[in-house]
């Protein structure tokens, strides 16, 4: 079976949708579908915006151009999306794209904010959202979505070995997130504990962005490792870490993909606490808290109570382990098309 996949090279990096693909033995065409202003220049985009458009319509002429010729040349059965390249194929050409082969959509983004994607949506017997409450948003308007979690990447499949850090988090700097994770930081100078942050957190073109985050986030900046780290390194170090704290976006009502990622390293994870579970149970194969003050109480408990932890970890771990890969889901979406 050909499958030809369009996504953003954002989505590809964290997700590996090919690699995943190719282990289920499929034959697997990627076409990255990024807008303009991904890979424009600092000038293209500033010409762009004097209203000047001819590098941004020539860039889309060009996708759509290499699209076709692409299925043209591979013949897929299955054409996937994953979440919908609005910017780069008209409403047009996506409704020609279904006329003639099987498309289906993954969104791995929440949709409530997206209604330029909703056109598109209405067009597709098949979509799968990693969002529960996006089936009931998509219900409303009179479109049939399937709910399926972003799995955890293979790369995670890893067992506990020493634990050497009491609490990890690895992220972007959401604004909520700092606020915490601030909070967190100055429990964790008076406390003692071991903490690792980890993420892009400021950009290290600028050198004064380094010391306004410092003066902004102190306590933060004392643990903080201003980098993206790979999914072979995040799996290494959520088995070294004794609680590993996931943090989700503000819109996010559903466990996020790295839920996962951190249940498959059979690690204890803390999260905030959902809107929906996926399946899970909280106290039973992760642990939840409500707000700073519990996230701190939670996080001194645990620290306290290894066997506890170990117990939840492997309650979650043995929850995911094979059900929720992602090959796993990707298999869902193959045989429901066929």
């Amino acid at each position: 079976m050909k499958i030809l996949v369009a996504i953003f090279s954002k989505n590809e990096k964290i997700l590996h949708i090919k690699d995943n693909l190719q282990e289920l033995n499929y034959e697997v065409k990627l076409l990255y579908a990024d807008s303009y202003e991904y890979h424009c220049t600092y000038v293209m985009k500033k010409i762009d915006e004097l209203g000047i458009h001819n590098g941004r319509n020539r860039y889309y002429r060009l996708f759509y151009k290499n699209f076709i010729s692409t299925i043209n040349e591979f013949d897929p059965n299955l054409i996937l999306f994953v979440n919908i390249p609005t910017e780069v194929i008209t409403i047009h050409q996506f409704q020609s794209l279904i006329s003639k082969y099987n498309v289906a959509c993954w969104s791995v983004d929440s949709l409530t904010k997206q209604p330029d994607v909703i056109p598109y949506l209405k067009c597709l017997k098949y979509i799968y959202v990693f969002e529960e409450a996006d089936v009931i948003y998509l219900g409303d308007l009179g479109i049939k979505a399937s709910y399926l979690p972003v799995g955890y990447n293979p790369a995670f499949q890893r067992k506990s070995v020493q634990q050497d850090i009491d609490v990890l988090f690895i992220g972007s700097p959401f604004r909520h997130r700092l606020q915490l994770l601030e909070q967190l930081s100055k429990e964790g100078l008076i406390n003692n504990w071991k903490i690792k942050i980890i993420g892009p957190f400021f950009s290290g073109k600028y050198p004064w962005k380094k010391y306004l985050f410092k003066w902004k986030y102190p306590c933060i900046y004392r643990y903080l490792e201003n980098r993206r780290v790979s999914l072979e390194e995040a799996a290494e170090l959520y088995v070294r870490t004794k609680i590993c704290l996931n943090i989700h976006t503000v819109d996010s009502k559903s466990p996020n993909p790295r839920t996962f990622d951190i249940l498959a390293t059979e690690s204890f994870e803390l999260i905030d606490e959902r809107f929906y579970w996926g399946g899970l149970k909280a106290g039973e194969d992760l642990e939840a808290y409500s707000s700073v003050d519990d996230l701190i109480n939670k996080i001194k408990k645990y620290l306290g109570d290894p066997m506890m932890r170990k117990e939840i970890a492997s309650t979650g771990y043995q929850h995911v382990h094979d059900r929720l890969s992602i090959k796993r889901m990707l298999q869902k979406i193959i045989n429901s098309i066929h």
